[in-house]
Formats: structure tokens, sequence, C-alpha cells
């Protein structure tokens, strides 16, 4: 549910809009803390727009996931969150770690671009003299 926050610890002059949701899964807490965050800096966005037009007065100052909480303990809060070391990643992905010589990675990238290219071209010969019928 959503619930307007009159006083969000800022100032009484301000209306927040918090997700008030007991979520099941860390994915979907994951997706509304992002999805409440966009909201947000829209909203922040619209600001300054909203005292001059009537239509965007009713907008929240902020929206806030401060009462989003894990269903009955089922995953961990605050949420494990997945990045990639970019310093790390960057040498492996380029090939010299695993290769040794980038024109090595290279060639590999081709090969397998090239495989791919032969399995397709096999699978599409092979639907084309085989008509499937369709059942399971």
């Amino acid at each position: 549910g959503l619930d307007y926050d009159e006083d969000d610890g800022r100032s009484r002059d301000t209306r927040g809009l918090a997700v008030r949701f007991d979520c099941p899964h860390p994915a979907l807490h994951a997706a509304l803390e992002e999805l409440a965050a966009t909201v947000d800096a829209t909203v922040g966005a619209f600001r300054q727009e909203a005292a001059s037009q009537p239509l965007l007065r009713g907008l929240p100052d902020r929206v806030t996931t401060g009462q989003l909480r894990a269903l009955s303990g089922r995953y961990a809060e605050p949420l494990e969150r997945f990045r990639l070391a970019e310093d790390e990643i960057r040498p492996l992905l380029m090939g010299t770690q695993l290769y040794g010589d980038r024109m090595l990675a290279v060639r590999e990238l081709y090969q397998n671009a090239l495989d791919a290219c032969r399995i397709r071209d096999m699978r599409r010969q092979y639907g084309a003299s085989t008509p499937w019928p369709g059942r399971i």
C-alpha cells in the first residue's frame, strides 16, 4: 500500500508518499526500491512546477520505501547487492588473463561466432527437411 506521511522527519510542511508493503522476495524488494527512487527523482523534478500548475499540486514531496519490509523474515535486510569490480572484470573480459594475448581472445570470439552461425544454419536445414507436427 501507499501511505501519505505528513511528517516525514524533515519538517511539518512536507508530505511524503511511503511504500508500505510486506515483500515476499528480495528481487521484488529491490525492484520496488529502484522504482520508488525513480519516482522520487521524477517528483523532485516536478516540485518547482507544482506551485504554478494546479494538476501537480497534489504530488508528494518525496517517495520512499521506508515501510517496505521482508515478509515474515524471509530474507535479510538490508538487501545484499551484487556489483562487479569494474577494474578487475575489464582485463578478464579483454582476454589477457585467460589467453595471455589479446589476439587469441579475438580469435576465440571469432571462432565462437562462426560456430554459432554454423549451428543456426544446421538447425534451419534440419527444420526445412523435417516438418515438425506441432505436438509434444
